[in-house]
């Protein structure tokens, strides 16, 4: 018997996304993935220029690599930095439409959506993360945060001002407070 009902863990991850958007919708979408404990292996910034590791290569390749497991994806403007990825990951139309024919009920948080940005997310951590440990001969480490960040991008405006943050990052490296006198 449990003398202490209000005592049991209650913590529950809880999504940080738009909710009821539907992210298997066309459109473009701005994302951003750390390593875990922002831990700095996926290279170095050297006079405002990325120079990756072995394992950034791994993670550029893997992005890159992304429309080839998901036709529905482009992969627009991104960078790999020390210690995390920005990029644009752009749905297509025609996927959405398969997608919205096959559209199931209500959905528990955690479940996976084929075709959505989520999924999409999870299979650049799986298999970069996979990829990352071989090369580091270390068998299920964390590589990556639990978790994204993204951004839906709603305007030209915007997409132009993501794709000149991106391509501005690694000169505003030694800029940024979080990465001063590392």
């Amino acid at each position: 018997m449990d003398m202490f009902p209000s005592m049991a863990p209650t913590w529950r991850r809880r999504s940080v996304r738009l909710h009821g958007y539907d992210y298997r919708t066309p459109g473009a979408y701005f994302v951003t993935i750390c390593t875990e404990s922002r831990a700095r292996i996926l290279g170095r910034i050297s006079d405002g220029t990325f120079i990756p590791s072995p394992l950034g290569e791994i993670a550029a390749s893997t992005w890159i690599d992304l429309p080839n497991h998901f036709p529905h994806l482009e992969v627009d403007a991104y960078v790999i930095m020390p210690n995390h990825v920005h990029g644009i990951l752009c749905i297509a139309d025609d996927f959405a439409r398969q997608a919205a024919i096959s559209k199931d009920g209500e959905r528990r948080f955690g479940e996976a959506v084929s075709g959505s940005l989520s999924t999409v997310v999870a299979g650049y951590k799986s298999a970069s993360a996979r990829r990352i440990n071989e090369a580091r001969e270390m068998v299920g480490e964390s590589v990556w945060q639990p978790g994204f960040h993204e951004r839906i991008i709603r305007s030209d405006c915007m997409l132009n001002a993501i794709r000149e943050y991106i391509a501005n990052n690694p000169g505003n490296w030694e800029r940024d407070a979080e990465n001063a006198g590392q």
